[in-house]
């Protein structure tokens, strides 16, 4: 077993093996669902991380020939055959082949289960969206060494990140738009060089985002004592004077996202009333020519009404000479 996670109700646990995702009740470990050779082999393994998205509807799953896929969790009660059905099928809702170029380690849900963020031995971290698993944010070289933990601060705004580099850093994740295009830029808000004997393996904020706590190898070799830590968040080597910075920078992106939406707004309203006015003129311009086609057509009706009345006179004249 490579990765073990809860489901956010408590009800189901998800696991992952070599090449196999399975899902079991919780309370009693009967299996409930399963996915044979979700991602194929690289190494002699397969999938090195799994997760539960945060409203329970999703599954993520990292693999190590590179890729990420997103699977439909979804639940039903009471577990009759349909239900089974529906569960066994753990059915593929988006997939990203070569992700990165090296081994994903670490694949984790946004708060909101809006966005996935990942990491790889190839030192990068992306952002992606969790629906579409299109690349929103991308930070090459990350990191020194492979990159095997990564995740989301609990109010979305940040991310920790562990490497094989003995580092733990934390990272802004700052979103803009650029049109109407979503972007995301990752910027160095903190780090602690030498946080661990030996590489770090994972790295996760508390609840209230105050404090870090990571897992560290006792050797680069993985010999030797493992050790958990925990830290202070506002503490980590350079914090101090960069947070403001991040503040201030995650401020201004969303000051320029509402004035882009504003502006929006505006065009929006602008060609409405643009519309509507040619709508008004085209409409006084129909009613012009209907009454203009009336008036022709009584025009023409009253003379031929004259020229029957001088053709009815002309030949009672005739009759009267004869």
């Amino acid at each position: 077993m490579t990765s073990i996670h809860i489901s956010p109700d408590g009800k189901n646990i998800i696991s992952a093996g070599s090449q196999d995702i399975k899902i079991w009740d919780a309370a009693t470990l009967e299996p409930r669902a399963e996915k044979l050779a979700a991602h194929g082999l690289s190494f002699g393994m397969s999938i090195a991380s799994v997760q539960f998205s945060p409203d329970g509807s999703m599954i993520v799953s990292a693999g190590v020939d590179g890729s990420i896929k997103v699977w439909s969790a979804g639940s039903c009660e009471p577990l009759d055959e349909s239900c089974k059905a529906k569960w066994f099928s753990l059915e593929l809702a988006a997939e990203k082949h070569k992700a990165h170029s090296g081994a994903v380690r670490s694949a984790h849900f946004s708060p909101d289960s809006k966005r996935i963020v990942s990491s790889s031995d190839d030192k990068s971290i992306a952002v992606w969206d969790a629906a579409t698993l299109q690349l929103i944010a991308n930070k090459p070289d990350a990191h020194k060494d492979m990159i095997w933990s990564v995740r989301f601060s609990p109010d979305g705004t940040q991310i920790v990140s562990g490497g094989w580099d003995k580092v733990v850093k934390v990272w802004s994740y700052n979103v803009a738009y650029s049109g109407f295009a979503l972007t995301a830029a990752l910027d160095l808000i903190a780090e602690e060089t030498d946080a661990h004997d030996g590489p770090v393996l994972s790295a996760a904020f508390s609840p209230d985002s105050k404090t870090i706590v990571s897992a560290g190898a006792g050797s680069v070799h993985l010999r030797g004592l493992a050790h958990i830590k925990v830290w202070d968040a506002g503490a980590l080597a350079g914090a101090s004077a960069t947070v403001a910075a991040a503040v201030a920078a995650k401020e201004a992106a969303i000051a320029e996202t509402k004035a882009l939406l504003e502006k929006s707004r505006a065009n929006q309203a602008k060609a409405q009333k643009t519309a509507a006015a040619k709508a008004a003129m085209d409409k006084k311009a129909m009613k012009e020519a209907m009454a203009a086609a009336m008036k022709g057509y009584a025009s023409g009706s009253e003379k031929a009404k004259l020229k029957a009345e001088e053709a009815e006179k002309a030949a009672a004249e005739e009759k009267e000479e004869l």
